[in-house]
């Protein structure tokens, strides 16, 4: 039910971890030959996202758009060096 209701409409949120249940549903109830792929993958709050978890909404799209406001929410730095070097 998931692929065809998701072909019916013309924008599906979903959150970067969420994309995972889109992902798994499609691969699960299409055959190889019809597998859905989204013109677009808008990722707001880019900034936030750690990149491992945009790659899995990346992976349903022919292009990606990142977006956020650095104003508004700063990056989110894991690397120790990369926050003394002021990122």
């Amino acid at each position: 039910a998931v692929p065809e209701v998701l072909r019916s409409v013309q924008v599906v949120f979903a959150t970067c971890a969420g994309a995972a249940t889109l992902h798994r549903e499609i691969r699960k109830n299409t055959d190889a030959g019809k597998s859905l792929v989204f013109d677009v993958v808008v990722i707001d709050e880019a900034a936030q996202a750690l990149e491992v978890a945009c790659w899995i909404p990346m992976l349903l799209g022919k292009k990606a758009i990142l977006a956020g406001d650095h104003q508004q929410l700063s990056a989110c730095v894991k690397s120790t060096e990369a926050q003394k070097k002021g990122l």
